[in-house]
């Protein structure tokens, strides 16, 4: 693979990265087009917007658009997040239609990925966690998408397989855990961490459903090692960033989306077969009750108990992307400004107060099962609705 330089001018530092950095760690991200490494690069170093990173790498070359001393705004956490503070933000090209191009780039964001590892001494233990994680582990925007839904172990695995090739260490053979006894006492634990990833499994190797950032009072009902299982469903929880709640405290309510609540019947036009699938299919039926919500999906609403599949809100008749009123025609490369009333992306995400009031270039116009009532834009790389746009 060729690593190629095509840094942003020390002029733009004030935009696209103002502050000095020792990295820390990577974070992962699928660029959710289809421009090479170089065009996107180019872009970016081009461009006046607060969105940076380190690297692009598509099916032939790393392009590096950052010095690698200097911050990048490319996690969402904040401008003092561990993400865009500390990490080297590598984005993955050719992520929009996949493919053989995107297979080669992937493994050569692996690559990149070990060859940073030994340059700062970062080990394979350092390789999805807090150090070397997704996008979605920063602040819980389903990034890198792609990859994601493939299944983030497999990038995990030939990062850690290229690592060993290249430090020419065999990787260590992980010590068997004896099974977790699940116990079925219900307490109370307060959240003390501002951003706590919700898991559909005892473990960071299960997929992460939602994040809970209110600091609350929750329900566990089950226990396996330092995780713990929320009444609610909605997943499980590292109980390494919680304290146990002595006494009557009241729990705060489980996360929910919208509004919308278990038990909740809607009338629908649309299902998916898994809350992460971006494939709308036509329901057999025309409504069904939601009976598990999980916060932060692209389908957040399981119905009738997976008898009827997943929906967002754009299946919902009367919901609000369905009632829009807002009948302005759009076209990529069109200019728009994100409406300050915006509150949730069409994949369910709350929307930061930092990205709103701003403009931004239309990349795509959704139309079909990709988000018909949505607007994918450019700068930050993710569907708004286009009720939220003028």
């Amino acid at each position: 693979m060729e690593i190629v330089q095509l840094l942003c001018p020390s002029s733009k530092y004030g935009i696209k990265g103002p502050y000095s950095m020792a990295p820390k760690g990577i974070t992962i991200h699928n660029t959710a087009n289809d421009a090479s490494a170089k065009n996107e690069i180019s872009y970016m170093i081009t461009n006046n917007n607060q969105v940076s990173y380190h690297y692009a790498v598509d099916d032939v070359r790393a392009v590096q658009g950052m010095p690698l001393d200097r911050n990048a705004w490319h996690a969402g956490d904040g401008r003092s997040g561990y993400g865009n503070r500390n990490t080297i933000g590598i984005e993955i090209c050719y992520s929009k239609s996949g493919g053989d191009r995107f297979l080669k780039a992937e493994q050569n964001a692996a690559e990149l990925t070990a060859r940073l590892m030994l340059q700062y001494g970062w080990g394979v233990d350092k390789v999805n966690a807090k150090e070397i994680n997704t996008h979605q582990s920063r602040s819980g925007k389903y990034c890198p998408h792609r990859t994601l839904d493939m299944g983030i172990g497999r990038f995990w695995t030939m990062v850690k397989n290229k690592y060993a090739e290249l430090s020419g260490k065999p990787l260590p053979t992980p010590t068997p855990e004896p099974t977790p006894q699940p116990s079925g006492d219900s307490y109370l634990v307060k959240v003390t961490t501002d951003a706590l990833n919700i898991r559909n499994g005892a473990g960071t190797n299960y997929a992460v459903t939602g994040c809970i950032r209110d600091k609350g009072t929750y329900t566990i009902v089950e226990t396996q090692g330092n995780w713990g299982r929320l009444k609610s469903g909605a997943g499980w929880i590292c109980l390494d960033y919680t304290q146990k709640v002595s006494g009557g405290n009241t729990p705060t309510p489980e996360p929910t989306t919208n509004g919308r609540k278990v038990g909740d019947v809607v009338n629908i036009n649309g299902v998916y077969t898994s809350s992460m699938s971006t494939n709308k299919l036509k329901p057999a039926v025309t409504s069904g009750k939601i009976t598990k919500i999980v916060n932060g999906a692209n389908n957040p609403y399981l119905l009738n108990d997976g008898n009827i599949g997943w929906i967002n809100e754009s299946c919902i008749v009367g919901s609000r992307s369905n009632t829009s009123n807002n009948t302005t025609s759009f076209s990529k490369g069109q200019t728009v400004t994100l409406k300050t009333t915006a509150s949730k992306y069409c994949t369910g995400q709350t929307i930061p107060s930092s990205v709103k009031g701003k403009r931004y270039t239309i990349m795509q116009v959704g139309s079909g099962n990709t988000h018909p009532d949505g607007v994918l834009l450019k700068e930050i790389m993710s569907w708004v609705y286009k009720a939220d746009v003028q």
